[in-house]
């Protein structure tokens, strides 16, 4: 049994409402404490709000029930559920106030525990609405006036006794989506099939090829002069440290871990988590496979365009580092030409293109602007990721107006000779002819 349960409030406050030009603001919360509550107990309880407009406002509290959604998402029932608060709580005072600016009111109530109320976690929800006194007047005038409301806090309220506490994994790998984009990042998707709510907490391992553990993997950072650094490393990713996600009784939960990897080479690898739970810290345990790997890719290298009528000619490409570590390429940019004799080359310094997994970067600053001679030339990339080498590469011309006009007139010039040859051989074999005769 559990030495104690919790009333937790979770605030999700701040409700902002624009009405006739004018802006109206409230704030509000819980008492937040932590109780004991067995059958048959009364805990007394408030929810206040606080008007931090400078108008007055009118402010509202009412009480729902919760609704867990498939999704993980919350909605709101005007009905008492099993498993709900509403069937046992009563304001005893008013559900509404007026609030000028800087007041606060509290909205008390009372949560009557049956004697024969079953061991389990109960929740509720207080639903905070605020009009303007100007659109209250409208409203009492026939008037169709919209309010706003947001979700206050959450109510969870376990009631001791001879419950179920168990949970169930359902998953445990890679965020293939994360992956993508460079991040590792854990999802443990759980399942409550007990009676109660539960904060599943631990740790998650990570180990080679060879079975290995990995030191160091989790950096504890703190800031200093506005910067973060690296105080400590952990061996182990933790699982919902702060305890700030819960599982509520019957529905299911995505944990999320992420794991900021550092110093780490491609490979494979698996992750081991253990979790804890309950009264009885009770054990989840799994493990999941997963491999680091350099998916760099340059997109097809382009110039300006294939013939170029001088320099400088401008090349550009993409370089992708779909992989799930940082890269730095270390390479070059050069212009050979037909004979492979390199004319021209840029070398990339250290750094220069480093890229975290899953960024790309645009590279439009390949220039060739040294020399000029007409001819067909080769561009290529070269770059070295981790030992691999990867590249790409364009043909293309290169060749100026006058030396257009050369090749034009050259190539005129040995037609015209062409022409004049074959006839003048016509004109000779018509000679013959005419002599043998």
């Amino acid at each position: 049994m559990r030495k104690f349960a919790v009333l937790n409030f979770f605030m999700l406050v701040f409700c902002l409402l624009s009405i006739n030009h004018n802006s109206f603001a409230v704030s509000g919360g819980p008492s937040g404490e932590n109780v004991t509550v067995k059958p048959g107990e009364v805990y007394q309880g408030k929810v206040y709000s606080n008007n931090t407009g400078k108008e007055p406002v009118i402010v509202m509290v009412k009480q729902t029930d919760l609704i867990k959604t498939e999704s993980g998402g919350t909605s709101y029932s005007d009905t008492a559920l099993p498993k709900g608060l509403l069937q046992w709580t009563k304001f005893d005072t008013k559900q509404e106030a007026t609030l000028n600016p800087s007041e606060r009111v509290d909205f008390n109530y009372t949560i009557t525990i049956p004697n024969d109320a079953a061991p389990g976690t109960y929740t509720g929800g207080f639903l905070l609405t605020e009009k303007s006194l100007e659109a209250a007047n409208a409203e009492s005038a026939g008037a169709n006036v919209a309010v706003s409301a947001q979700i206050l806090s959450q109510l969870y309220l376990t009631v001791e006794g001879d419950y179920t506490e168990k949970l169930t994994l359902q998953k445990f790998e890679a965020n293939k989506n994360e992956f993508l984009k460079g991040n590792i990042v854990f999802d443990i998707d759980i399942k409550n099939e007990g009676d109660v709510l539960e904060t599943p907490r631990g740790t998650i391992t990570i180990y080679d090829d060879k079975n290995n553990q990995i030191k160091g993997i989790f950096p504890i950072l703190q800031e200093f002069d506005n910067q973060e650094v690296v105080i400590e490393r952990k061996d182990e990713i933790p699982v919902n440290p702060n305890l700030s996600l819960v599982i509520l009784p019957q529905s299911t939960k995505i944990i999320q871990a992420p794991w900021t990897h550092r110093n780490v080479d491609t490979g494979k690898y698996t992750a081991k988590m253990v979790l804890f739970y309950g009264d009885k810290n009770e054990k989840l345990e799994s493990q999941s496979n997963f491999e680091l790997v350099d998916n760099f890719v340059i997109s097809t290298l382009t110039p300006e365009s294939y013939f170029n009528a001088g320099l400088p000619v401008k090349f550009s490409t993409k370089l992708q580092n779909i992989g799930t570590l940082p890269a730095t390429p270390t390479g070059y940019f050069a212009i050979n030409n037909v004979f492979g004799a390199q004319k021209y080359r840029q070398d990339f310094i250290d750094k220069q293109l480093y890229m975290p997994g899953g960024e790309e970067k645009q590279l439009t600053n390949l220039i060739w602007d040294q020399g000029f001679a007409l001819g067909t030339y080769n561009a290529v990339i070269s770059l070295n990721v981790n030992g691999k080498t990867y590249s790409s590469s364009v043909m293309f011309w290169v060749i100026n107006w006058w030396q257009i006009l050369i090749v034009v007139i050259l190539v005129l010039t040995i037609v015209f000779l062409l022409y004049k040859g074959i006839k003048g051989y016509i004109k000779m074999k018509k000679k013959l002819s005419k002599l043998k005769e």
